[in-house]
């Protein structure tokens, strides 16, 4: 399962229509669009959607920043306004539940 292979990933980066995984030491092209891999990863807790180029797994999210999430490896990811409130919802939902 597709969800279960990207759980070490860090977010995915939409490259016109394929989408660029970033996993902590190597970054993999995949022949999909941002679309259908949101609708994979989203039913994931740990995966959110904050920009239309942009789905975060939570667990690398360090800290937020105006419209910028900081993931532990120093990279700002931004949030888009549209997505801000149900961006911010699942990250707080998503680190209630890790408590």
């Amino acid at each position: 399962e597709i969800c279960a292979c990207l759980v070490g990933s860090e977010m995915c980066i939409r490259d016109s229509r394929n989408v660029m995984l970033h996993f902590e030491n190597q970054e993999q092209v995949v022949y999909m669009n941002m679309k259908k891999m949101s609708e994979l990863l989203e039913k994931e807790p740990q995966f959110c959607r904050s920009h239309a180029s942009y789905i975060i797994n939570l667990s690398f999210v360090k800290s937020i920043e105006g419209l910028d999430a900081i993931l532990t490896t120093g990279e700002r990811i931004p949030i888009s306004q549209p997505k801000r409130k149900e961006f911010m919802e699942k990250m707080t939902n998503y680190w209630g539940d890790m408590l």
